[in-house]
């Protein structure tokens, strides 16, 4: 319950941090659009009022475009860095509002006269702003609010300063009626997309959590849940596409299969709860000896399977005698002291062949450590003599023994 408390509370934030910050694109982005609405006003005006008042308001104008302009790049950068609190940048997009409204309402006390059919027109303009500006700040009520009350205000002013001026107060009462119709049905838009940022914001966490679920599912079904190490069916279909990237001019790979010598033993004499700490010690120990790209499996029982990528023969069996002697070196528990030895086959994957084969022989490369003595590296030596096993570690010896005779 808590969690999902937490995840509708999550999205909230979200879904208000989306809306705000598409609240600041849509201001930056109308400012681009204002000077359309100044061109319209400055041709209505141009022969009519003193050019002294049109130059005045356009400066008003073009100093908060300017303004909103940068404030609202500062604004978009803060959210997405997340380097501003929501409060914060809530407060400055409002104001913003603000200063875009206090812009419109000043045309009224600079640029309406005793022309009735130019005031007129100027009182459509506002209203054509105000109209315009429910979709810049739709994603908040009170920032449209704002707006409209601000350049409400300015035509009171005006109204108050020259109340004499031909139908002054019906310019008044038909843009109030039009800003209240525009408040009134954009106060249900402004709650319809508030919700429709909030179940989209929903469904992102839902995909989201969905989609880590769907990872973690699959995770566990390629993971063998005593060790950590990859099950049988995630090494069948790595090894199916080393395959294919062999056959395909990839790079080579070699396998090694390792078996944990008497280990039998160790589930008779302490345990199976032992024998399992072993297991799990074991995967560790040999993950010490490999690479990152390297595939550590659990082919069953006290078998596990090595794959190495890239890996010749020689590097293979280098790697497998590092495995064999770490193993031996040190107890692999210390409560109750516990050592085990491994023995490991070895084969390398041969093109047209199949990684079943290649298995197949290093089982068997397995069965002739064993019959060995156990704890060593053989290897199946199919790039020159397919099929034939070769005990690493006895040629080892017989290497040293030429050695000794040539000197």
């Amino acid at each position: 319950m808590s969690e999902n408390v937490a995840d509708v509370r999550s999205s909230e934030a979200a879904a208000a941090w989306g809306r705000l910050h598409q609240g600041v694109l849509n201001a930056r982005k109308a400012q681009f659009s204002a000077p359309v609405g100044w061109s319209l006003v400055i041709g209505l005006s141009y022969h009519t009022v003193p050019l002294r008042s049109v130059l005045v308001w356009l400066a008003i104008v073009i100093a908060a475009f300017a303004f909103i302009l940068w404030r609202c790049f500062q604004l978009s950068a803060a959210i997405v860095e997340k380097r501003i609190i929501f409060l914060r940048a809530y407060r400055g997009y409002c104001w913003l509002a603000c200063i875009d409204g206090l812009a419109w309402g000043s045309m009224p006390f600079f640029l309406m006269g005793n022309d009735t059919s130019l005031n007129i027109l100027l009182a459509c303009v506002l209203c054509g702003v105000g109209a315009v500006n429910v979709l810049v700040h739709i994603v908040f009520y009170r920032a449209y609010l704002s707006l409209l009350l601000i350049i409400w205000g300015g035509m009171v002013l005006n109204f108050l300063l020259n109340s004499t001026i031909p139908f002054n107060l019906q310019l008044l009462v038909s843009v109030s009626a039009c800003f209240a119709v525009l408040l009134f049905y954009a106060h249900d838009l402004i709650i319809m997309v508030k919700e429709n940022f909030q179940l989209k914001f929903e469904n992102e966490a839902l995909v989201e959590k969905l989609k880590n679920a769907l990872s973690n599912t699959q995770q566990e079904a390629a993971t063998d849940p005593l060790t950590g190490a990859a099950n049988r069916r995630a090494l069948m279909e790595a090894l199916e596409k080393k395959q294919w990237s062999v056959e395909g001019g990839g790079l080579p790979f070699c396998v090694l299969m390792l078996d944990i010598d008497y280990f039998k033993q160790v589930n008779d004499h302490h345990g199976h709860s032992i024998g399992d700490l072993v297991l799990k010690q074991f995967v560790v120990r040999v993950g010490e000896s490999l690479r990152s790209n390297d595939l550590l499996a659990r082919y069953g029982g006290e078998e596990f399977v090595c794959v190495l990528h890239g890996a010749k023969l020689k590097d293979a069996i280098d790697v497998a005698q590092r495995i064999c002697n770490s193993i031996a070196a040190q107890p692999m528990l210390i409560s109750p002291v516990l050592s085990i030895t491994v023995s490991i086959g070895v084969a390398p994957f041969q093109k047209g062949t199949g990684f079943a084969a290649t298995l197949d022989a290093a089982d068997k490369a397995v069965y002739a450590a064993k019959a060995g003595g156990r704890n060593q590296v053989c290897a199946v030596e199919t790039e020159t003599k397919p099929g034939k096993v070769m005990l690493i570690k006895r040629q080892i010896g017989r290497l040293k023994r030429k050695r000794q005779q040539r000197s």
